[in-house]
């Protein structure tokens, strides 16, 4: 008999309850219910029911950014919710272009594939009110932005306080990439047009231009 893939059915389970409701409505309680586990089993594998939910989008997107990119370009961090393991999982794309550019185009791109690939699950997380997976993706993706600014400012100073406002801000920007896509399905293939939408590095174009025109000098 093959092993029961406890972690696996949980996700399982999580997905279909919050298609049915939403991840607020989702409760930790009906989905050992459901499957039969205790308390203590879904604990071992997930912290909270967020960690379910951020734990089926990193496996995802770390899939396709696999699937795309080669491993010199990808940016990973660990994912532990708790004591059952930890898997280090790319979410993110260092493209280099020159020598303090960087084109991320290809990364948002499968970012909202991958979305797009569960869209009624998703719709239901990409969304203002649920605002604590939000924050907890934002917070995934701050590093990665901050160490992008890093590489643009090559050497040159910025204070800590600036690069985190910076950084949020990107994060949030992404974020809204994916729940406009999420909205406006209808306009997917108008907007995967390179031709029709030649604005997929944005975030980091808007980014290299707001730090070349305001260099900072320290006081």
């Amino acid at each position: 008999m093959p092993k029961r893939d406890t972690r696996a059915e949980i996700a399982t389970a999580f997905k279909e309850s919050v298609r049915k409701t939403s991840l607020s409505q989702t409760r930790v309680a009906d989905l050992i219910s459901e499957l039969g586990v205790n308390r203590n089993t879904f604990y071992y594998h997930f912290g909270s029911k967020y960690d379910v939910a951020m734990w089926i989008f990193r496996t995802s997107l770390a899939a396709k950014l696999r699937h795309d990119f080669p491993e010199s370009q990808l940016v990973s961090a660990s994912f532990s919710s708790t004591g059952a393991g930890k898997d280090s999982l790319p979410y993110y794309v260092h493209k280099e272009t020159g020598a303090r550019t960087l084109d991320t185009s290809g990364y948002y791109k499968a970012l909202v594939a991958t979305v797009l690939e569960d869209p009624d699950f998703y719709r239901k997380l990409f969304t203002p009110r649920e605002h604590e997976f939000i924050q907890q993706v934002a917070e995934t993706l701050i590093p990665a932005f901050k160490d992008d600014i890093d590489f643009i400012l090559d050497g040159r100073y910025m204070p800590d306080e600036t690069k985190a406002l910076l950084a949020d801000s990107c994060a949030h920007q992404a974020i809204s990439l994916v729940e406009f896509f999420l909205v406006n399905r209808g306009s997917t293939q108008t907007l995967l047009d390179k031709h029709m939408n030649p604005f997929w590095n944005i975030i980091q174009e808007s980014l290299y231009t707001a730090i070349q025109e305001h260099p900072i000098n320290r006081f």
